[in-house]
């Protein structure tokens, strides 16, 4: 409702009611592949090839008024802490900030087990291979399933992860609150790096969990203004 109210601001004219717009979501659902697709293509033949060498993802979701859940429309954990019912929707950009391609999700499904089914729709499973793709999530994507299929596909991760509480091994709280080590990378901001291995379970071909262990390299900072 926002785009038509601002359909004045539109390279071509927009001639029809918010009605109409709502009539026609029906088959912009049902068409949704082909149309980013289509669109993707277009982008490309005006701006020339997406440079998806740098994958940016999140979840976002959003509510409904309606008192009902359906299956689809889920009560679940809402950005807006509304007590409604919600879809989930997962988003790519590409390394310009320009969106590639989103999946919809039930309102009540977990952010950390969207990532691998929104890789698979148009825009996203459609990337050229040649080159390795780097994926740049929050901690909300930092799961044993997600590193590992990156690892899988010879692809890279970028993901925050929290220290607080217990959700983090104690040496690298250790190594993060330590003094030791940080360099000044600008007013109010320092920094510090270092290899490790991140533990992850992954489920063997025999279906058992194995603990495996995955080199990654550890950035910490601080900020004042945090």
């Amino acid at each position: 409702h926002a785009a038509w109210q601002a359909r004045e601001r539109f390279p071509r004219k927009c001639g029809f009611t918010a009605d109409d717009v709502y009539r026609c979501l029906t088959y912009l659902d049902g068409n949704a592949d082909a149309l980013v697709s289509s669109m993707n293509a277009s982008l490309e033949e005006s701006r020339g090839p997406r440079d998806a060498s740098c994958l940016y993802y999140d979840v976002t979701n959003y509510y409904f008024e309606c008192g009902e859940e359906d299956g689809f429309r889920m009560r679940g954990v809402s950005k807006e802490h509304r007590p409604s019912p919600i879809v989930q929707m997962g988003l790519f950009l590409d390394s310009d900030g320009l969106p590639l391609g989103y999946e919809l999700f039930p309102g009540n499904r977990n952010d950390m087990t969207t990532l691998l089914p929104a890789m698979s729709k148009a825009g996203v499973r459609d990337l050229p291979r040649g080159e390795r793709v780097v994926v740049v999530a929050d901690k909300g994507l930092n799961t044993s399933d997600n590193i590992a299929a990156c690892v899988a596909r010879g692809d890279g991760f970028v993901y925050s992860q929290s220290i607080r509480g217990t959700k983090s091994p104690a040496g690298l709280r250790d190594w993060v609150t330590s003094e030791k080590g940080y360099r000044e990378a600008g007013e109010g901001f320092k920094v510090k790096s270092r290899q490790d291995t991140k533990t992850v379970t992954v489920v063997g071909p025999d279906g058992k969990e194995a603990r495996v262990g995955i080199e990654v390299k550890v950035v910490a900072f601080w900020s004042l203004k945090y």
